[in-house]
């Protein structure tokens, strides 16, 4: 198991403006079945991107992406279908986050708070090995804001 346990784990203020970003990636390995767990405590109006990062040569074999938008509360994941819903990750709260990927079967859950989301079963379409996973506050216009990552840990 790796991990990187300890307030606040990784904290992102970054700005809203177009063009305007940043990126924290940490490496470790995933076996068949990778979870990669996470903690995430977003202010009011913040917006960012979650992935978990694997061996594919593009975007959408290389990474499995969750993300919060801009004017949004729905935490989306990127499956091979389109974007999915999987639940509202409040702001000025602690909510604990999942991803349980099979690597085999091409397919993924997303746990909200310990319980099941609408994100279950999932097609993926990311290549193991899984090689770690990275935070994002992307350089797209209304992303950013204070989002706080602790309880991080991929096995």
């Amino acid at each position: 198991m790796s991990s990187l346990d300890g307030p606040p784990g990784m904290l992102i203020e970054g700005s809203t403006a177009l063009g305007s970003f940043a990126i924290a990636s940490y490496g470790g390995r995933g076996g068949a079945t990778t979870t990669v767990e996470f903690t995430v405590t977003r202010a009011a109006g913040s917006a960012f991107a979650f992935s978990l990062i694997g061996s594919g040569t593009s975007y959408g074999t290389r990474a499995l992406r969750l993300q919060v938008a801009p004017g949004s509360d729905q935490l989306l994941a990127a499956a091979t279908s389109g974007v999915v819903a999987c639940g509202a990750i409040a702001p000025a709260q602690p909510i604990a986050v999942a991803v349980v990927l099979d690597t085999g079967a091409k397919k993924f859950d997303v746990l909200i708070g310990g319980a099941s989301s609408s994100c279950s079963g999932l097609s993926a379409s990311v290549v193991p090995p899984m090689t770690g996973f990275s935070m994002m506050d992307a350089s797209n216009a209304g992303y950013g804001g204070r989002v706080e990552f602790s309880d991080l840990a991929m096995y």
